[in-house]
């Protein structure tokens, strides 16, 4: 998965673990779950205004991350609860949010 696939990125969560759904008209689609529990760091990747930001979510047990759109209602909702979960700090966020770079939790 990468960013540009974002359109056919959806994510829904519950208190264990978030599943990633991946629904394109013209590729295979796909499912995948992750818990919560496995994530050991957090990026976020900020745009200039008008494109989405995006999540990268490192895990234990895997060199790939996990690449979460934050746009439209599922992906907001997925960024409070991580930042609920303190899986990266909220007053970190704000700054994340205004700069266009990528900033990761926990800190390099």
């Amino acid at each position: 998965m990468k960013e540009p696939d974002h359109p056919w990125i959806k994510v829904s969560f519950d208190e264990n673990e978030f599943v990633v759904h991946y629904e394109n008209p013209e590729k295979d689609n796909w499912t995948k779950y992750f818990f919560w529990n496995d994530i050991t760091k957090i990026c976020y990747k900020s745009y200039d205004y008008g494109a989405p930001d995006f999540l990268h979510i490192f895990f234990a047990n895997s060199n790939d991350p996990c690449i979460i759109p934050i746009h439209e209602k599922d992906g907001e909702e997925f960024w409070k609860e991580v930042k609920r979960r303190k899986l990266f700090d909220p007053r970190y966020a704000i700054k994340a949010d205004t700069q266009f770079e990528y900033n990761c939790w926990p800190r390099d």
